[in-house]
């Protein structure tokens, strides 16, 4: 497999990851409930960031801030 089939594999699946995830998302839910079910499904903070258009340390930063939260 080539650099070229794996990026295509990975935005394929991108996509996949972001149509299952659009039933988690409505506009009424706040970025950090957003984030919270996201973490619930398993996805990193790269790939959260990836899905909600925002820099990874962006979101490292509000699941610190839920880790916080939660203790």
């Amino acid at each position: 497999m080539n650099e070229a089939q794996l990026k295509e594999i990975t935005d394929r699946l991108d996509i996949i990851i972001k149509i299952m995830s659009i039933n988690l998302m409505n506009e009424d839910v706040s970025l950090i409930e957003q984030i919270k079910k996201l973490i619930t499904i398993g996805m990193s903070p790269a790939q959260i960031g990836r899905f909600l258009g925002k820099p990874t340390n962006y979101i490292t930063a509000y699941v610190s801030k839920i880790n916080r939260t939660n203790k």
